[in-house]
């Protein structure tokens, strides 16, 4: 599998965030108002990952044949973002986890002061319609409501995480497999949260609604000590059942996905409090035993320690 890096070559500075110009649609972005971006793209298969800090949403009012999700990963600024995507205009809060949805189709508007750091993924339209015809059977539900309103989902969220995660790893075997499966369980997500009643298959949807609650509980749940047995006691599955259901809906297992939430909660925090935060109070909000174990998962996944990260952001 072929996927691009658009940006410099990777550093320490790849898992804090670059700054560096991008061309997005054919227009410059300027730096005033992107802050910093790294994206990924497969030429072949029509999608483009980023993850960018931008100081001021904009549009260039250009259109195109693509469908665009965001998910807001954190906004350090208490105003609502103003958006139109040709659905009518609404307010997005500045909350962490609100994902949005827009058919590149028709111009978009977009207002409000950041800075917003995001994960945002486009797809070519004939991609998505024919991975949405497969997964309901030839049915095209209406996509026009995900476009009129920010919205959330633990298991749409956890997977743009996730295919971040997969991107920024070197090109291996089952990594297309992955990709593949975290682009699939998007698209059902988007197709369930769209028309409730469409029918998918019913096995694939009993998965999804189990990794959902999953998810959820997870999220609320980081800072404890968080077992096998007590999440599938959780969500009512055994626990040999909850790992296998969970690794085949995500393309991964529970326990890694588990330290990647972590390591995700422990970046935020070392973004968002102030410099008096302890390296030690961070791990234990994290669910981590102690700092040497968030020291030792952190370097693993970002490629370098929390205090050094943290002193790159300032």
């Amino acid at each position: 599998m072929s996927i691009e890096l658009q940006s410099p070559q990777p550093n320490l500075r790849e898992h804090g965030f670059l700054d560096c110009t991008s061309h997005y649609n054919g227009a410059n972005v300027i730096r005033d108002r992107i802050m910093s971006i790294r994206s990924f793209k497969n030429p072949h298969e029509g999608w483009l990952l980023n993850e960018t800090v931008v100081a001021e949403a904009c549009s260039d009012g250009d259109t195109s044949s693509e469908y665009f999700l965001s998910l807001l990963i954190d906004g350090q600024t208490s105003r609502q973002l103003e958006l139109d995507f040709g659905a009518g205009s609404f307010r997005r809060p500045t909350r962490s986890g609100l994902l949005c949805f827009a058919d590149f189709h028709f111009p978009q508007i977009l207002k409000g002061v950041g800075p917003f750091h995001s994960i945002s993924l486009t797809v070519r339209r004939d991609w998505m319609h024919d991975k949405i015809y497969e997964l309901t059977d030839g049915r095209l539900p209406s996509l026009e409501v995900l476009s009129s309103r920010a919205f959330e989902d633990h298991t749409i969220e956890a997977l743009l995480k996730e295919f971040v995660a997969k991107c920024r790893q070197p090109a291996h075997q089952g990594q297309k497999t992955a990709i593949d499966e975290i682009m699939t369980g998007i698209c059902r997500g988007l197709i369930r949260i769209a028309d409730p009643k469409i029918k998918m298959a019913p096995r694939e949807s009993r998965s999804y609604d189990l990794v959902r609650r999953l998810l959820s509980y997870m999220e609320r749940h980081l800072h404890e000590d968080l077992s096998l047995e007590t999440m599938a006691a959780a969500v009512g599955v055994s626990p040999a059942y909850l790992s296998r259901q969970f690794r085949k809906t995500m393309g991964v297992t529970l326990k890694g996905h588990l330290l990647s939430m972590r390591v995700d909660l422990a970046r935020r925090l070392l973004i968002t409090q102030p410099q008096s935060t302890t390296i030690a109070e961070i791990a234990k909000r994290c669910g981590f035993y102690n700092t040497s174990h968030l020291c030792q998962i952190f370097r693993r996944e970002i490629g370098t320690t929390p205090e050094v990260y943290r002193r790159h952001l300032i």
